[in-house]
């Protein structure tokens, strides 16, 4: 069993002794003051875990062996991780502030959040040892059966490529006979639960190239487009001026482009699902992989059970008494039954989505340069805003005022890093579309700089029109009330506008929920390709849809159901965090890929001539990538700190961050996978087959033809 290594016995003691302590702690405050049902959650919480669940966990696996099933085990630290994770934040929301908590039961209960905020602590590590032990476990039972039955058989296996040490060159088809034993050279070959897509026992998912050119270019564009560019812009002026948001906007641009052209280049020689995941295990390190595929798949999975509150809150606009659960579950059904479809449908529904958030942003910068230019009531507004009340705006708490206009502008930094993310979309639908050496590289050139244009001329004309002083830019709302393109209009007295505005996101929520699903079941075959996860998630229909794994993401969704209550929205929003910073980790990681990847070449003396598509100012773009989004990574929590510091905040900003590490720690100590060598990585899995197909491609002739080829790729 995964868990007998000698240091989970002390960490048995120390779940034990948190748990009794927390029980004391609830018991002698309901015994003085009656309080509410959470008080005596974390009552049940202290008795389940001292006398139920730590001794069946510690217990079971050595003394009874016949009830330490390798997924029961793994359940039950899930289910008691979950129970404290909900009851240490509940009791904290329950008390008050610090400031009024001084009698003497308030402040057993504040011990108690933080015995048992520690407590899901120790239960998250031993929760994620317990699913790598029993992947562990599967793979090694796989392995022995499989191996015992060719050796029983004493048949001939055919050896995956292996490349030659200090050559260049593949060397292929090379026999291996299996010993009496059942090991050979080529053992790993026989588990299909080993690390590395390149075993023929492990063939690459089902799935069908049907995204056109067309397809794949709005997809991309349609999952940056979203909220945070039609409603968090507004707060990014606000914080930084009109001036340092545009700054700020351009820089993370030039870093999200290094992202882009770094996976553009591995992408178009290994274009194959699951690509980030499959990147990192092959090219640099198998626990990378894991922790990377794990943690961005959660951020999508959560990100839809965002969306689909979202339609709730932006339909209320409209009628304020209607509730929200009731548009979770309409949607919920609709998005998902969608993705259930073949991913034609996806593609020609995205590409409608996309068209519409394109027409609605072109629109308002039409719009904007007729009201600047005098059109509205408030007459020629030219750059009167970037004088008055100025370019930077300074943030709050902050001293002297220089500091204060830098903190806002790298406030603003952190922020629209986040509003850029979606664009590396593209590389998770290049192993579905049609000749993706050709189409990927084109989306990625041509996207990039649509969005890049969307982006920036948006920043650019909201600040022109709404001063950063505007109260309603810092409303925090979802609905057409919070953006800053209604806040323009009304400015200008232009009434209609929020009503379409409102329409408009609502289309925007449901393309960003219908990317969410996709997105995420990609991953999850990824995951499952390596070995990450079960491998019934790769299964897929005759049309080519992962039906496990487009289920089980969308199952995440109804987690939305959460917002209906305010003590589950807490728990719901710090389930969020966890998933806020997975785009800049993944950035980072592809960033570190397209290195590796250049190694790998390097290495077998293929020349970057040779490259389908071959990226400017690469390979040291990547680096430039690389660093900047790790410093992001390290900083986006800063503000915890302003005024003063704030263990909540701190905690918030960076579970993510301690969460990744636990991943990979957690798969590094379980299966200690080494580090790749240049010489090793699979670059050939996926590559070769496709080289030997064939598209059919028409060039147009027509003048209008090529004008909507050269727009719509």
């Amino acid at each position: 069993m995964a868990l007998n290594f000698p240091w989970i016995y002390p960490v048995r003691v120390a779940q034990v002794v948190f748990a009794i302590i927390v029980l004391g702690l609830t018991a002698y405050a309901v015994s003085v003051v009656r309080w509410s049902d959470t008080v005596n959650f974390m009552i049940f919480n202290g008795v389940w875990t001292a006398f139920v669940a730590t001794p069946y966990l510690a217990l079971a696996p050595v003394f009874f062996p016949q009830l330490a099933h390798r997924f029961v085990i793994p359940a039950v630290e899930i289910v008691t991780m979950i129970f404290w994770f909900a009851g240490f934040i509940a009791l904290g929301v329950l008390l008050p502030s610090p400031d009024y908590c001084h009698w003497g039961q308030c402040r057993a209960l504040q011990a108690a959040t933080v015995f048992g905020s520690f407590e899901w602590a120790l239960f998250l590590a031993t929760t994620i040892v317990a699913i790598l032990g029993a992947l562990r476990s599967g793979s090694h039972n796989t392995h022995t059966l499989k191996a015992r039955q060719m050796a029983f058989n004493e048949f001939e296996v055919t050896a995956a490529p292996k490349v030659a040490e200090g050559e260049g060159k593949m060397l292929t088809d090379e026999l291996v006979q299996v010993n009496d034993n059942g090991s050979s050279p080529t053992s790993n070959d026989l588990d299909c639960e080993k690390h590395g897509a390149s075993r023929q026992s492990n063939p690459l998912p089902d799935l069908k190239r049907k995204l056109k050119s067309r397809h794949l270019q709005m997809i991309a564009i349609g999952g940056t487009i979203g909220t945070g560019l039609f409603i968090s812009s507004g707060t990014a002026i606000a914080h930084a001026g009109p001036v340092g948001a545009l700054i700020a906007y351009i820089f993370v641009g030039s870093i999200v482009y290094s992202v882009m052209t770094s996976l553009g280049e591995v992408a178009t020689y290994i274009p194959i699902p699951g690509a980030f995941t499959s990147y990192a295990t092959r090219l640099i390190d198998p626990s990378l992989g894991f922790a990377m595929g794990w943690i961005y798949w959660f951020s999508w999975a959560m990100t839809y059970a965002l969306e689909l509150t979202a339609t709730g809150l932006i339909i209320q606009f409209w009628k304020s008494d209607i509730q929200i659960a009731i548009f979770i579950a309409v949607f919920w059904v609709m998005i998902t039954f969608f993705n259930f479809l073949p991913v034609s449908f996806y593609g020609e529904l995205e590409f409608w989505f996309s068209s519409v958030k394109v027409i609605t942003v072109v629109g308002f910068m039409v719009f904007a340069i007729c009201i600047d230019a005098g059109a509205g009531g408030r007459g020629y507004l030219g750059f009167r805003h970037w004088v008055d009340p100025g370019p930077f705006s300074p943030y709050e708490g902050v001293h002297p005022d220089s500091t204060a206009k830098f903190v806002g502008f790298w406030a603003v930094l952190i922020q629209a890093g986040f509003s850029y993310q979606g664009t590396e979309l593209v590389g998770i639908a290049a192993g579905e579309t049609e000749n993706p050496r050709k189409t990927v590289p084109s989306a990625i050139r041509k996207t990039f700089f649509r969005i890049l244009f969307f982006f920036v001329l948006t920043i650019f004309f909201i600040g022109l029109l709404v001063p950063y002083t505007n109260e309603n830019l810092l409303t925090g709302g979802n609905d057409a009330n919070s953006s800053p393109f209604v806040i323009a209009a009304r400015l200008a007295g232009v009434k209609v506008l929020p009503d379409i505005i409102n329409a408009v996101l609502l289309t925007v929520v449901l393309s960003a929920a219908n990317s969410n699903v996709y997105s995420g079941s990609r991953i999850l075959i990824g995951l499952a390709q390596e070995g990450f996860a079960p491998r019934l998630f790769k299964r897929t229909s005759k049309k080519g849809v992962p039906y496990y794994s487009v289920a089980f993401t969308s199952a995440f969704g109804l987690l939305g159901f959460m917002n209906v209550s305010n003590a589950g929205s807490t728990v719901f929003n710090w389930f969020l965090n966890i998933s806020g910073v997975a785009g800049f980790i993944t950035w980072a990681s592809l960033n570190a890929c397209h290195i590796a990847f250049m190694r790998a070449l390097k290495a077998r003396n293929i020349s970057r001539d040779l490259l389908p598509y071959k990226a400017l100012w690469q390979p040291w773009y990547a680096y430039y990538g690389l660093f900047f989004n790790v410093l992001i990574i390290l900083t986006q929590g800063f503000t915890a700190w302003i005024p003063t510091f704030s263990v909540t905040d701190f905690f918030v900003a960076y579970l993510s961050v301690i969460l990744f590490v636990v991943l990979y720690l957690g798969h590094k100590i379980i299966f200690r996978p080494a580090f790749v060598r240049p010489i090793e990585a699979d670059i050939d899995t996926g590559r070769v087959a496709l080289e030997n197909e064939m598209w059919e491609t028409v060039t147009p002739t027509k003048w209008y033809k090529k004008l909507g080829s050269a727009i719509l790729g």
